[in-house]
């Protein structure tokens, strides 16, 4: 098996709260990925998705924990080798409509990244690789001379896709990157992405809510509740049959578009509401919820196990116990 390009050990953030408490937003990550991979991560709003995006690539400094890329703790690194190993790794971000500088046109937004990293030299060398970009993302080269207000929503995440890829990076991290868009304009961008990821070989991790999206374009996905994985497998098996009782949950709420079948479907059983950091419970942090809760749930914090069939692993201590779908 290949060696992991990006792991996390133990990862967490913590933000100071009002009154003095903590929000855990990543709370003890522990994640790898090898090369070629496309890893989707998938949960509720403000379960820490984004914040765990931003400390792959730095934009957030972790409270404890490390991230290693090609085996180097990018927090133990200089300023000068982090600025090295920053083309590695790009992100693209889940706004299409605040990511870029209005003030510049987008031929400016792709040659700004050229020429700081040095990756080609001279002004006409430099349009010659913004134009190979914006084709490369599906839009005309003679556009660059365009302002981003000029662009559709799906224009501009296109652009931002042509901008990370601009250093020819080996981690694409995509923050939600089609959450902002219409249904059909997310296909679009999702199968654009798929399309590069075979070109380029690129290592990808998805960020979304939508399970149906992630699935799609995964070959794996990781489930987060409350800045925890609580399920890691294949992206078929996931979706098709949950371990956990949060997975189950999200693939019930999925909407299948024939509705004598979305009337017959068996729906996940959960109790109780949204739990926020704030009145994180003890023990399973998902227990207030679930509906195979046992008085052990409440005390032991569970951890990822490997599935019998060693394929996934699931954080849930009465995995056992739980009737299949």
């Amino acid at each position: 098996m290949s060696h992991p390009l990006l792991e996390l050990q133990d990862l967490s953030k913590h933000f100071a709260a009002r009154g003095g408490d903590v929000n855990r937003a990543v709370d003890g990550v522990n994640l790898s990925m090898v090369r070629g991979e496309v890893l989707g991560l998938v949960g509720e709003s403000g379960c820490g998705k984004s914040t765990l995006g931003r400390l792959i690539v730095q934009l957030l400094q972790p409270t404890t924990g490390r991230v290693l890329v090609e085996g180097n703790d990018l927090s133990a690194l200089s300023k000068r080798q982090l600025r090295s190993l920053r083309k590695k790794i790009q992100i693209v971000f889940q706004n299409p409509y605040g990511s870029l500088n209005p003030r510049m046109t987008i031929g400016r937004v792709l040659a700004e990244p050229l020429r700081e990293h040095g990756i080609v030299q001279g002004s006409r060398a430099i349009e010659s690789r913004a134009q190979e970009l914006m084709e490369r993302v599906g839009l005309d080269p003679d556009m660059l001379r365009r302002y981003p207000h000029e662009f559709s929503g799906g224009q501009r995440q296109r652009i931002g896709i042509a901008r990370a890829l601009a250093v020819e990076p080996e981690l694409l991290v995509c923050d939600e990157p089609v959450s902002a868009l219409d249904v059909s304009v997310q296909a679009q961008i999702i199968n654009l992405l798929g399309s590069l990821q075979k070109e380029l070989s690129l290592t990808i991790l998805f960020i979304a809510h939508d399970l149906a999206v992630v699935r799609h374009i995964s070959h794996r996905i990781a489930v987060m509740y409350l800045g925890k994985i609580v399920e890691l497998g294949p992206a078929d098996e996931v979706c098709t049959t949950p371990s956990h009782p949060y997975t189950r949950l999200l693939v019930s709420s999925i909407p299948v578009p024939d509705p004598l079948i979305e009337r017959a479907r068996r729906r996940s059983v959960h109790v109780g509401e949204v739990v926020r950091d704030a009145n994180r419970p003890s023990g399973c942090c998902y227990h207030p919820r679930c509906a195979y809760v046992h008085e052990t749930c409440t005390r032991s914090v569970p951890v990822l196990k490997p599935l019998e069939d060693g394929r996934r692993q699931v954080a849930c201590d009465r995995i056992e116990l739980i009737p299949p779908e």
